[in-house]
């Protein structure tokens, strides 16, 4: 559970980052579980997806229309479907083999 007093430095902090960048945006998708963000401080701009999930990585670039950042958020998703297609054959393979023991 996140405290209070974290939620409140996290939005201050959020504050203060859009208030130093001359371009910040910012979306949350699913249930707060992956964030994207766009950033620009004047040296050109920055791309983040952050994906809040123990294991997985975020991607995120200064690089041309954030091409780097989609390619690794691409790549990731792509480990995340295939941890998630092991995970039900494993589910699967055990609702068939728990109820023997």
């Amino acid at each position: 559970m996140t405290s209070t007093n974290s939620i409140v430095a996290n939005a201050m902090a959020a504050k203060g980052v859009a208030r130093n960048a001359d371009r910040y945006e910012e979306k949350v998708f699913g249930s707060g579980d992956v964030k994207a963000s766009l950033k620009d401080y004047g040296r050109g701009p920055g791309y983040a997806i952050d994906v809040f999930t123990n294991g997985i990585t975020s991607a995120s670039s200064w690089d041309d229309k954030g091409k780097k950042c989609i390619s690794d958020a691409r790549a990731t998703l792509a480990a995340i479907e295939r941890k998630a297609s092991a995970l039900k054959q494993a589910i699967s393979w055990m609702e068939q083999n728990a109820k023997a023991w």
